[in-house]
């Protein structure tokens, strides 16, 4: 199939969207996107009309767009555990290094790229590449999760400035993590890492960490 790069941009991340539970809207894709709403209406409509989303009101890959968009996912997810493991970028700063990898990536590259790192199962936020793990664990978000229980964190969405700041107080994939406390004033939660560092997030950080 040809590759399209601004049909990848946003089937990737309708996708994406989807994964982490959030609602998927013209205005959740604008905002993603950084791109005017009318263009996004616009997009829509073709995307549906190519196939690639259900032909209903509601913003729903179809089948064949679910298949596709994991497909790419796991192109850019594979590039950014290369960069990352490979060549010691930040984490924070792969995305964008990955987004213009995945659309010149044949398969073949990509079976070899894999064979080349051993087939991983996650990018370095935790994301799933789907080519190499069919079936993920049912996950929930941070502001979902219930007070007393111990979690581990399985992924953290793929936003850079996100990304900056969780690296800056030290939270990592595989932490556990138990909710002490949230906060009804202000939505923010007191956990409590690896049993022994205390720390508040507020809910715009909260609802991007995704635990098991």
């Amino acid at each position: 199939m040809k590759v399209v790069p601004e049909r990848n941009e946003y089937l990737t991340t309708i996708f994406k969207l989807k994964e982490s539970n959030k609602k998927v809207t013209n205005k959740a894709l604008s905002k993603s996107l950084d791109i005017a709403p009318s263009s996004v209406t616009e997009m829509v409509k073709k995307l549906k009309k190519d196939g690639f989303l259900k032909d209903q009101k509601t913003i729903e890959l179809s089948q064949a767009g679910e298949e596709y968009a994991k497909d790419i996912v796991s192109k850019h997810r594979l590039w950014e555990y290369f960069l990352t493991e490979n060549l010691k970028y930040n984490w924070e700063d792969v995305h964008e290094q990955a987004q213009l990898l995945q659309n010149v990536t044949s398969d073949k590259m990509f079976e070899d790229l894999n064979k080349f790192l051993g087939a991983p199962e996650t990018c370095p936020h935790g994301g799933i590449i789907y080519s190499n793990l069919k079936k993920s664990n049912d996950k929930i978000s941070l502001d979902e999760a219930k007070v007393g229980l111990e979690y581990t964190i399985q992924s953290i969405f793929d936003d850079k400035s996100l990304l900056t700041y969780i690296n800056k107080i030290g939270l990592k994939i595989g932490d556990k993590i138990k909710v002490i406390e949230f906060n009804e004033i202000d939505d923010s939660v007191d956990i409590l890492i690896n049993n022994k560092d205390n720390i508040n997030l507020s809910h715009r950080v909260s609802k991007d960490i995704f635990l098991i």
